[in-house]
């Protein structure tokens, strides 16, 4: 019987500034990390850009790494090992697989996914404040819900014609008309890079 043991850590780490110089650095780092909480579970996604922390329970030093764009981490003894696009439980599962056996026997893993890449939208055109809108770790964030955090639509702004804007698994970009009078808060689920726009109505 396998006695694999993994722990979950999730950390939010306060900055703390000392000077106008380091809160801009702080504050443009915080733009880019997004916060797990206390809650997250076994079946968040692993993304790229999202912050790692690996121990070989017994071994003396602990491994910070951050997922490449390409979704993979340099683990010790296995090199690069890709695990974007995986929960956190099969890459547990698929990591232990790996050492157990060639490197150790029924090795005790220590993997923490410590905080998130920010995944954001953007907001333009016609609303009360045009910029980006987070998504919440391992939540949707819906159409609706992103026009409220950008304040709703000015007067003039056309709510019959939004238009969403993604780039689909090719590159391509594809444009997508919604009449937001028609949706629910739970329809048109929006993905990281989504651009929203809304324009001017006609009169």
């Amino acid at each position: 019987m396998s006695q694999f043991i993994i722990f979950f850590v999730f950390v939010i780490t306060p900055l703390v500034s000392f000077s106008q110089s380091s809160q801009s650095s702080q504050s443009s780092q915080s733009s880019r990390i997004g916060s797990l909480g206390d809650q997250a579970s076994s079946s968040y996604v692993i993304k790229p850009l999202d912050f790692v922390l690996f121990r070989i329970i017994g071994e003396e030093a602990d491994v910070q790494m951050r997922v490449s764009n390409d979704g993979a981490v340099v683990l010790p003894f296995i090199k690069a090992v890709n695990i974007a696009g995986m929960s956190v439980a099969d890459a547990q599962k698929h990591i232990y697989t790996l050492y157990d056996g060639d490197y150790f026997i029924d090795p005790q893993l220590d993997l923490t996914i410590y905080a998130s890449s920010a995944q954001t939208v953007e907001v333009m055109g016609l609303v009360m404040r045009q910029g980006s809108v987070p998504i919440p770790a391992e939540e949707r964030l819906y159409l609706l819900e992103a026009l409220s955090m950008a304040g709703g639509a000015q007067p003039l702004g056309d709510l019959k014609n939004v238009i969403i804007r993604r780039a689909d698994e090719n590159g391509e970009q594809v444009e997508i008309s919604v009449d937001t009078r028609d949706i629910t808060t739970r329809d048109h689920p929006l993905e990281d890079g989504d651009l929203i726009v809304i324009s001017r109505r006609r009169i």
